[in-house]
């Protein structure tokens, strides 16, 4: 299959998967118009009708009116909100689809992130049959009050019964699944215009009309038809027009990435050929993934029986994290490290005004997430999902401000090797981080060692350098990234290992640590104070064994020692120093 087919069966399959969402939303809805009957009919039981007099009617009227309010202002909220989560959760999966298809068809260029104010107009604006969601929700209660209106007058004139309300109500619900199934595929609809049309890659749009189970003649007639992105019809006379086109439309347009391959179309049946009964099962349910693999039963048959099982937003955000992470398993498990044999002796870099860490949160909100240790311990989906949790946009803000200055910057993770199992936070964090910003990850750097500073007490991380192997490209850019700082060393040796080799560190993250430790360079009253109590004579051992001065400590380092100093004294804590780095140094075996 080529590269424009593999996009419209990941299209569909996506499309699948979101329409379970829509089933979730749509049947939450229904149920806020189920309560909205009982207490509209509860209210017109509590008076005979043909005894009103106008007035009196014109109130009972208004408060139907108050409970319609009440209830489509619900309605509408909790659609507004699933809105707002569709589409960053469609903007991430995007990014990471794309990410993914460009490596495996060796596309040239990068993937671009939508702005934040393009998701932001986007969650707010997006239109719904030409009405933005407010005003299609306000629409539908004024059309259901005139409904009500009439028959309640009509009743009270004519003696008409209350099944007449109850049919009005069925009518609804019919109205209402239309307007939250119209809605998905606008929303889905805008975001992939919107991410396609400001991705080089993507070179057209091709309209795909397969799981349109109400399907029209304008839509039959689209299906599989081209335009650039100019918008030019490419082969045919159609205008373009985005889907969906009418209520209830199914239709999506497929990205095209090349204008002159050729297109042997694709029916349902091509992309349930193309899904295991596993798959099919997952996402219509055991009986009708059975029939769906079996071939009884059509796609659309499926689709238009309500066969799917419907999800959550949590559970749809679920299969992003599995996009993510199967996309970053397989980028860490490729990648290419060159060993630079590095030496035990550490390397650091003069600090020359280095910026602040930027931090997401303090360090006891991310360690009490029932991920934390899942995803400290090895398991990537966890890490990509408990990132997705913290991320903060004026954290993200602050990053963009640090980047702004320079171009060309890669995110490079620091790669840990913990006691439990490899960390897989940093690269979760940087995988944000790349969907954010359309920074490029470096993978090719790693921690040569296991040091395992997880746990450790103050004087155990001072003594533990970290080693770090891989090619570093002169002149390149980085922005190191970590899950947390405590006292800094590890970020610091990073530093001094990439700048040593040429590189330039422009700025450090971390998704935690305590404001404190955010300072990485020693002050000059910190430092003073060092010295003062240490002297020349051990700051010169220090350097033999570690291989750079005090001036060199990260402003933590260097605080946890003059704070020890103040508590135990001098010679107390040049004794500790020297038997952890002999302890540490007979463990190395060097």
């Amino acid at each position: 299959m080529n590269i424009d087919e593999q996009a419209i069966h990941d299209l569909l399959t996506r499309q699948i998967d979101l329409m379970r969402f829509e089933r979730s939303v749509a049947r939450d809805a229904l149920r806020q118009l189920e309560r909205m009957q009982e207490e509209v009919e509860a209210n017109l039981r509590r008076r005979e009708l043909s005894a009103l007099n106008r007035r009196d009617l014109e109130r009972l009227l208004f408060e139907i009116d108050a409970v319609l309010a009440h209830y489509y202002g619900l309605i509408g909220g909790m659609v507004q909100e699933a809105q707002t989560e569709v589409v960053a959760d469609e903007h991430e999966w995007l990014l990471w689809w794309l990410g993914g298809l460009s490596a495996a068809y060796v596309l040239d260029g990068a993937v671009k992130p939508l702005p934040a104010a393009r998701l932001v107009d986007l969650s707010a604006h997006a239109l719904v049959g030409g009405l933005t969601l407010s005003e299609a929700v306000t629409a539908q209660r004024r059309g259901l009050f005139d409904v009500l209106k009439r028959t309640v007058r009509l009743a009270a004139a004519d003696g008409a019964s209350f099944d007449d309300v109850a049919d009005v109500f069925k009518r609804q619900a019919a109205q209402l699944q239309t307007l939250t199934r119209t809605w998905a595929g606008s929303i889905q609809g805008a975001v992939h215009y919107a991410f396609g049309s400001i991705n080089p890659l993507v070179k057209g749009w091709r309209h795909v009309a397969v799981l349109d189970g109400h399907t029209s003649g304008m839509c039959t007639a689209r299906h599989g038809l081209v335009w650039d992105k100019k918008k030019q019809p490419v082969g045919h006379a159609y205008p373009f027009r985005r889907p969906p086109l009418h209520p209830n439309c199914r239709s999506r347009l497929a990205f095209v990435f090349d204008l002159a391959a050729p297109f042997h179309g694709i029916t349902g049946e091509d992309w349930v050929k193309g899904r295991t009964l596993p798959q099919l099962q997952e996402q219509f349910g055991h009986g009708i993934g059975q029939m769906l693999h079996d071939g009884k039963i059509s796609l659309a048959d499926a689709v238009r029986s309500d066969g799917l099982a419907s999800v959550t937003l949590a559970e749809l955000k679920q299969k992003t994290y599995a996009k993510m992470s199967d996309d970053l398993r397989n980028k860490l498990a490729n990648r290419r490290i060159i060993n630079m044999n590095v030496s035990r002796v550490g390397m650091r870099s003069d600090w020359n005004n280095f910026p602040d860490v930027v931090l997401m949160h303090s360090k006891s909100t991310i360690s009490g997430h029932s991920l934390y240790q899942a995803a400290k311990g090895g398991d990537l989906t966890a890490a990509v999902a408990l990132v997705d949790d913290y991320l903060n946009d004026g954290a993200l803000n602050e990053i963009g401000k640090l980047l702004a200055p320079h171009e060309n910057v890669r995110l490079l993770p620091v790669h840990a090797v913990e006691m439990s199992g490899r960390n897989k936070l940093p690269a979760a964090y940087a995988a944000w981080l790349e969907q954010a910003f359309g920074l490029p990850i470096e993978y090719g750097i790693v921690q040569a060692d296991k040091v395992g500073r997880t746990g450790a007490d103050g004087f155990e991380r001072l003594v533990k350098s970290v080693r770090f192997d891989g090619e570093v490209v002169a002149g390149q850019k980085y922005l190191l990234i970590d899950d947390a700082v405590t006292q800094g060393g590890t970020i610091a040796d990073l530093r001094g290992y990439i700048e040593s080799s040429g590189g330039i560190v422009v700025g450090v993250t971390a998704l935690m640590g305590k404001p404190h430790s955010a300072r990485l360079a020693i002050t000059k009253p910190t430092l003073g104070q060092l010295r003062k109590s240490l002297g020349r004579d051990f700051e010169a051992w220090w350097q033999e064994q570690f291989g750079y001065d005090f001036s060199k400590l990260t402003e933590s380092e260097a605080r946890y020692i003059n704070k020890q100093i103040t508590r135990s004294g001098v010679d107390a804590v040049r004794d500790t120093i020297i038997a952890r780095r002999l302890e540490t140094v007979g463990h190395s075996g060097s």
